[in-house]
């Protein structure tokens, strides 16, 4: 497992990388310390921990209750949630080794990604290997926009509006 691997909101850039090692290029993302990142972020090796960061720092994060990162063949899913209403960005997964040990991981924080980022953020993974070998992979990435409360309203107003007009049309 190496060092860990991170899924990373920042407004930096298309093309930057963090300090490596432990800190999984998150930490000082693009030169700039602290608050320039928002993640969720899995340190293995010998961190073992887990959690969403909203300050682009790794440390504080919470601890796992087995040593995932000494072993091999560690695999889970995971599921990053943005709630743009309520800012709570959360995860939460399982990760599992060959040895039948099992993590569930969850986590959240409060974020207002649309203050901190302003109009146009970027998502990616970066990750570490600490020098050791390790693969890293994503099968499957995806991203969907789910339409704020606001959103339903204006479009139940529409529609009422347009049954109104036919209503109104078919009385004429």
């Amino acid at each position: 497992m190496a060092d860990g691997i991170a899924l990373v909101f920042q407004n930096i850039g298309s093309n930057v990388t963090g300090n490596a090692g432990g800190d999984v290029g998150y930490w000082n993302l693009g030169g700039h310390s602290g608050s320039a990142a928002v993640g969720s972020v899995i340190r293995s090796w010998d961190n073992n921990e887990y959690g969403i960061s909203t300050d682009g720092v790794v440390q504080g994060l919470n601890k796992a209750s087995w040593n995932f990162g000494a072993l091999n063949d560690v695999t889970g899913t995971q599921t990053i949630t943005y709630n743009a209403t309520t800012h709570v960005l959360s995860m939460t997964g399982s990760f599992s080794d060959a040895l039948g040990h099992t993590l569930n991981v969850s986590d959240s924080d409060t974020v207002d990604l649309s203050a901190k980022f302003g109009s146009t953020m970027y998502v990616g993974f970066t990750g570490a290997t600490g020098g050791a070998d390790a693969d890293q992979r994503i099968t499957g990435f995806s991203v969907s926009a789910v339409p704020e409360p606001e959103t339903y309203a204006m479009l139940m107003a529409g529609l009422g509006l347009v049954g109104f007009a036919v209503r109104r049309r078919k009385a004429a």
